[in-house]
């Protein structure tokens, strides 16, 4: 399984320059990655739309996306601060992820 410490620095920063545009206390942001780790699309919290629903959204609807083998979900929690925290799907979201077919990797 691919871990989070696999995942190039870069990745990790643009994940949580897009968590800043959340206005949430704690700040989420999901990435979908192709085989090789590069990301394809990308999502944040915002209102009831969780991070991990926007960039599958984006993924399936995007037809040259649909259907790709490997990919992989990131997901990534962060405060005002910058820091990485603990981050966990919620029950629907564990749902959408599997039905994509997508592995995950939360931090």
């Amino acid at each position: 399984m691919t871990a989070a410490e696999d995942v190039e620095q870069s990745v990790l920063d643009e994940l949580i320059d897009v968590a800043q545009r959340s206005p949430a206390r704690y700040m989420h942001s999901a990435a979908i990655l192709d085989r090789s780790l590069r990301p394809i699309c990308y999502g944040y919290n915002r209102g009831y739309q969780h991070a991990e629903h926007m960039a599958i959204d984006k993924f399936l609807r995007t037809p040259k996306f649909r259907g790709k083998k490997g990919a992989v979900l990131l997901v990534i929690r962060t405060n005002k601060s910058r820091g990485l925290l603990k981050s966990d799907p919620c029950a629907k979201c564990v749902k959408e992820i599997l039905a994509a077919g997508l592995r995950t990797i939360h931090t």
